[in-house]
């Protein structure tokens, strides 16, 4: 019981405050970190993590943190850029090393970065992680927005991704996550609605976790207000209330998604609309201040979203492309 963990958790935590013990404080609040990760909720697990590393002795801000990949994961998540490229590029063991390539480059798509986005996904070496198909449907992920941004067709790129993982054992429910990434980008709606319905169940009732379901009941929201079928709210309100509690995956970046809500919930709840428009916009300013040296121009520029949510023109998040 994930809950019943950060209770425990937070009760050795105070325990080792009491007594003066960072150590012990250190060790429940990564604990904390881990458990809330797992569970989705990635702004709240880097909170954490933060937290842990406060309580560690040392001068060299990377080095009090205890598990530096998965901080720099969830630093990724938060849109603390600058010190996730800092963990990550620290992150030691040899199969960590093979995913920061992939991760990194997921970060140069964020950052509206594409030039360079482009130019790694051709480079990754992807041989040290052929059998970690986690790893593998983000690069596969991110290889199809580059596509896309480009003017390419992603459908046979990833046809054939799907069918080297297939083929190497990927089972479910990854593999009906990476089919989702072909069939949301090449099925018309009505068939986009079926697909993305049976998915939807499917990792309903794996439990699969709240994250890495959000972008699925998203994409079925939009399917069923385009096909006019009833219920599209019901899912971009629930799809909001995740994304607002910090709850995300990395194949949805969280302005965009708070975005796609507003606009599913614009004629229903205009109110709740507006605010998921404010967090939206507050997520890139905060971002805007946690960004690499020199990522500024194309993080506000080229990143489309952004672009519109710090334009001031609240109407143009509901009228515009988002990408």
């Amino acid at each position: 019981d994930p809950v019943e963990g950060i209770r425990s958790q937070a009760a050795r935590r105070r325990a080792g405050r009491q007594r003066g013990d960072m150590g012990l404080v250190a060790e429940a609040t990564f604990a904390m970190a881990y458990i809330h990760g797992g569970m989705g909720s990635h702004v709240r697990s880097f909170r954490h993590f933060c937290r842990a590393a406060q309580a560690q002795p040392g001068t060299v801000e990377t080095d009090r943190f205890q598990n530096r990949f998965l901080a720099g994961v969830e630093a990724l998540n938060s849109g603390h850029y600058a010190l996730s490229q800092r963990l990550l590029a620290v992150s030691e063991g040899w199969s960590l090393n093979a995913k920061v390539p992939v991760l990194l480059n997921l970060m140069q798509l964020r950052l509206g970065d594409i030039g360079r986005a482009v130019s790694s996904a051709d480079n990754i070496d992807l041989e040290p992680v052929r059998r970690d198909f986690p790893v593998l449907l983000v690069h596969a992920h991110v290889r199809a927005e580059l596509d896309q941004v480009e003017g390419r067709d992603p459908g046979l790129g990833l046809k054939r991704r799907l069918e080297q993982m297939l083929a190497l054992g990927m089972s479910e429910p990854l593999a009906g996550l990476m089919t989702w990434e072909l069939q949301r980008r090449t099925f018309c709606a009505s068939d986009r609605l079926v697909a993305g319905e049976a998915l939807l169940a499917a990792l309903r009732r794996t439990g699969f976790g709240d994250a890495r379901h959000i972008p699925v009941l998203l994409d079925v929201a939009e399917a069923r207000a385009e096909t006019e079928a009833p219920g599209s709210e019901q899912l971009a309100a629930e799809a909001a209330r995740l994304l607002r509690r910090g709850c995300s995956y990395l194949t949805l970046y969280m302005p965009e998604g708070l975005a796609r809500c507003a606009r599913l919930l614009r004629e229903s709840d205009p109110r709740e609309a507006a605010a998921l428009v404010h967090v939206a916009r507050r997520w890139v300013e905060h971002a805007l201040r946690h960004l690499p040296s020199g990522a500024e121009e194309s993080f506000t520029r080229h990143v489309v979203v952004n672009r519109l949510l710090l334009g001031g023109d609240e109407q143009a998040i509901y009228l515009q492309p988002l990408r």
